[in-house]
């Protein structure tokens, strides 16, 4: 190629024309030598996963994904590097046009950029091109598991007719396919036309005289398969994702989408066809023009059916007569939405129908004394415990991080109890160095131990009151939270801190050079490979994060934001909820997201469709995992059914779980926020009201828990869990409760202040939610007004001793807070519980618990705990005034 002499070389062909053989034969050793590491690393991982594999569990989980991700990566590369590769090799061996045709401007730039660079860029890209679509399907093994193993639900789908395990196991997969074939054939299409480009086969400029017909037909070729593949793309994935619509109202096949999506779509399917037999039949026969004219009318077709049209018809036809035009198509959102979030599961109830509470729990309705306490109401904040348990249980090498609350018997009565495992921390070792990280500092120190409901008189959490009640055999927390990517090997020649000793078998052998040699690549330490106190009877404790370990073992399942210990037979068991989701679920609305925790796996990625299927625990002490499938939730999931039957065995039925660690299963927490913040408009199941969102709630709006509340969490209230007296007979259970409000569909984040509802999760069933609904919130009926959290917090504003109170506390720069704002079911009545905190500045200040309010009718009390706040409940006091500009149109909810 002749070179200009005004442009300089790329820099790696300069870099690389500059350089003698001697040279570029080193450098080509070099790229061996980091690509063989790179490739050993690689094995070294892959080698230790099956290993680990092996001590978790006898299912063989690694084998079956890993094989599914060789079947598609070597199909992919196959076919995408022997279609691109022939493609370019077939434009490259037609070789350059005469030398008197002329050359662009653009031409000679890149010949003067690549020089010699181009012969290597035509060998390389389809190779990179290749590996980078290998590795992107094949990380979609997933989808062909599910594919290969899914079975029809037995569930038609309106209108677009099909199953819907068609929209769950085989959609995701064709578009997988469709999208592969298309890149793959854009990649082979690029790269060929730079060919013909530089070879000056075509020009772009005088593409009619300049270019040569076999050119142009490898070119025609190309584009009549891409086509094709788009057009069974139109006629199969992109009408099956009409049920997945969101440009209406609500997710799911409308009026627009059936009426002009869909007749678009088929007519886009056909020209497409027309287009690819056109190019096709260029090979042999001059129907250019045609298959340029049906190419324009293509895309003419696609911007007026799929852009142009769908806003006219939503403009002046479905907007006008809504509630005719989208009534039936609104019935299949709102059945499709309840059934792919169990809210058809969900008890609704009158809280007209409320039973009374017995005498002994009955809050008063005016000032006076409480013969009893509805609940037992956690008083300390989980949320915001753990640095006051740092300071106070805190340990070497060990931290607090996070505080869970659970239920237990404690001397015949049930009560809420703070539980926070003492984590190893990495950055709190006493010494730094791999011996000291690795084989001395290999476990956290067991959990400290509170009660939620009661404090010492200093307001700090009693860990005294508890220490004899939960016993606890083996303290050491091999395995827990905070420890992502950090092993630990036991057994070894050096001894562990406290002199502690691993007496299980369940980690991964370490007696072979092999082994030590696969730790040492993968980690990148030699230590492992060279240490003389690892032995024969080592073991290694791998993944040792709950969180890691579980994605590990089963990545095909989303894991829930918040694993809490339970205390039984003497052992530490980890518990966390498992989950199953799609976002294929047809005509199913997407679930909000906003109150998931960052670290929940549901929270990754829009979704339509879930199941609480699993409960996994986790021996704190030896790692064991076993993943139980839920009895409700996980006995009606086709997409659990679906991976049990690419895993045999991996799920053991959940009454084979031990009896103390099934007591202390909840319902799913993650769960319980994506269904309530659904209800607020799929309670209803009327089309009518659903459009017109004269009946939509809104979770309850959190307070906040700054004086002036100015931080309140995303997302609403957080769901309360408390002990709860009940009227049914079956004594006290452990519930969660969220409220909700008034509010409009036009305008959600403005809720009223009435009380509509509450959702009550029972944990003791794990799997049953009720609704308990105020009959008339707007105070239209007889029935007495319910007050939600927002009044609440005015009352307590409005209290001007509280306020004094609160600037007292204030003094010496201490911090007063909220604690959360908990509602308690009464009968037809409710109880709000908040505790008040003060900490105290400086880096080891604690908090401490100095007030409790209660409100009630209107009523506020305060004290030392929840029954002297109950006994002081007194006459009301003023509230901050609605203004007519505050209030939202009338709404009702369901009796």
């Amino acid at each position: 190629m002749a070179v200009a002499t005004n442009t300089e070389r790329a820099f790696f062909v300069a870099f690389v024309e500059n350089r003698s053989k001697v040279q570029r034969t080193a450098l080509v050793v070099i790229a061996a030598v980091a690509a063989t590491l790179f490739s050993l690393r690689a094995i070294a991982q892959q080698a230790l996963n099956m290993w680990w594999f092996r001590t978790v569990s006898d299912v063989p989980i690694w084998r079956t994904s890993m094989l599914a991700r060789i079947q598609l990566g070597a199909l992919a590369m196959v076919v995408t590097l022997g279609v691109v590769g022939t493609s370019v090799w077939w434009a490259h061996r037609q070789g350059s046009a005469e030398p008197d045709r002329p050359k662009g401007r653009m031409l000679k730039w890149y010949e003067a950029k690549m020089g010699p660079g181009h012969r290597w860029l035509l060998v390389l890209a389809p190779v990179v091109f290749a590996l980078w679509e290998t590795r992107r399907v094949a990380s979609r093994w997933q989808v062909w598991l599910l594919y290969r193993e899914g079975r029809p639900t037995g569930a038609k789908v309106p209108y677009l007719g099909g199953d819907v395990g068609d929209y769950l196991f085989k959609l995701p997969f064709w578009n997988l396919v469709t999208t592969w074939l298309s890149w793959m054939l854009v990649g082979a299409a690029a790269l060929s036309l730079l060919v013909y480009l530089v070879n000056r086969r075509i020009s772009l400029r005088h593409f009619v005289s300049r270019s040569e017909q076999k050119a142009v037909a490898h070119m025609a070729v190309l584009l009549g398969l891409l086509a094709i593949v788009k057009a069974i793309d139109f006629m199969v994935v992109q009408r099956m994702s009409l049920a997945m619509s969101t440009s209406g109202s609500f997710v799911g096949a409308g009026y627009t989408e059936l009426h002009v999506q869909l007749t678009t779509l088929n007519t886009l399917a056909l020209i497409g066809f027309l287009v690819g037999i056109l190019c096709l039949a260029n090979v042999r026969w001059r129907v250019r023009r045609l298959a340029v004219i049906a190419g324009a009318l293509w895309g003419i077709v696609a911007v007026i059916g799929l852009y142009l049209m769908p806003g006219i018809i939503l403009r002046l036809k479905v907007n006008p007569q809504e509630a005719i035009v989208e009534r039936p198509y609104v019935e299949t959102n709102l059945a499709a939405t309840r059934a792919a979030f169990s809210l058809d599961d969900i008890k609704e109830h009158s809280l007209e129908d409320a039973p009374t509470p017995p005498p002994s729990l009955q809050v008063p309705g005016s000032a006076g004394s409480a013969k009893g306490l509805p609940a037992r109401v956690p008083l300390l904040d989980s949320d915001r415990y753990a640095p006051t348990f740092q300071v106070l249980e805190g340990r070497t090498a060990v931290r607090v991080t996070n505080v869970d609350v659970d239920r237990y018997d404690i001397d015949g009565a049930i009560r809420p109890v703070l539980l926070a495992a003492r984590s190893s921390d990495a950055g709190g070792l006493p010494q730094g160095g791999w011996e000291q990280k690795h084989l001395v500092f290999t476990h956290g120190d067991g959990l400290a131990v509170a009660p939620a409901d009661a404090v010492r008189p200093d307001g700090r959490p009693d860990f005294d009151v508890l220490a004899d009640k939960l016993q606890i055999d083996h303290p050491e927390l091999y395995f827990g939270e905070g420890v992502k990517g950090w092993y630990a090997i036991v057994g070894t020649g050096r001894a562990q801190q406290n002199g502690a000793t691993f007496d299980a078998d369940t980690g991964m052998e370490i007696n072979s050079l092999w082994k030590r040699g696969a730790l040492a690549f993968s980690q990148s330490e030699l230590d492992p490979l060279f240490s003389d106190y690892i032995t024969e009877d080592s073991q290694l404790l791998y993944r040792r994060d709950i969180n890691e370990r579980l994605h590990a073992m089963a990545p095909f399942l989303k894991w829930g934001s918040d694993p809490y210990p339970v205390v039984s037979d003497g052992r530490i068991t980890w518990v966390i909820d498992g989950f199953t989701s799609a976002d294929t679920y047809p005509n199913s609305q997407f679930a909000s997201r906003l109150s998931l925790d960052d670290d929940s796996d549901l929270n990754q990625g829009r979704f339509n469709y879930t199941r609480a299927s699993v409960k996994a625990t986790i021996d704190a002490y030896d790692g064991s995992v076993t993943m139980y499938r839920t009895e409700r939730q996980g006995g009606n999931d086709p997409i659990l059914d679906a991976w049990s039957r690419v895993y045999p065995g991996a799920f053991t039925p959940i009454a084979k779980m031990p009896a103390g660690i099934r007591s202390h299963l909840r319902y799913p927490i993650d769960l319980l926020k994506v269904q309530t913040s659904l209800l607020g408009r799929y309670h209803v199941t009327d089309p009518d009201l659903f459009l017109d969102g004269s009946r939509n709630w809104i979770v309850s709006g959190d307070p906040g828990s700054n004086i002036d509340g100015t931080d309140p969490a995303p997302g609403g209230i957080r769901p309360a869990p408390q002990v709860l007296d009940t009227a049914t007979g079956q004594g006290p259970r452990w519930m969660s409760v969220r409220p909700f409000n008034l509010g409009s569909a036009a305008n959600a984040n403005s809720p009223r202040a009435a009380l509509s509802a509450y959702a009550l999760a029972d944990n003791d069933d794990a799997e049953s939610l009720a609704l308990w609904t105020v009959p008339s919130p707007d105070g239209s009926s007889a029935q007495q007004q319910l007050g939600g959290p927002s009044v609440v917090q005015a009352a307590i504003n409005g209290d001007t001793e509280l306020s004094q109170q609160f600037t007292l506390l204030s003094a010496g720069g201490s911090k007063v807070s909220f604690g959360p704002m908990t509602l308690v079911p009464n009968g037809d009545d409710v109880l709000y519980v908040r505790p008040v905190y003060v900490t105290a500045t400086g880096k080891d200040a604690t908090q401490q618990l100095v007030e409790v309010l209660a409100y009630a009718d209107g009523l506020v009390g305060r004290g030392a705990n929840l029954n002297e706040a109950i006994n002081n409940l007194r006459e009301p006091v003023s509230t901050i005034p609605v203004t007519p500009a505050d209030r939202q149109p009338e709404a009702v909810a369901p009796g």
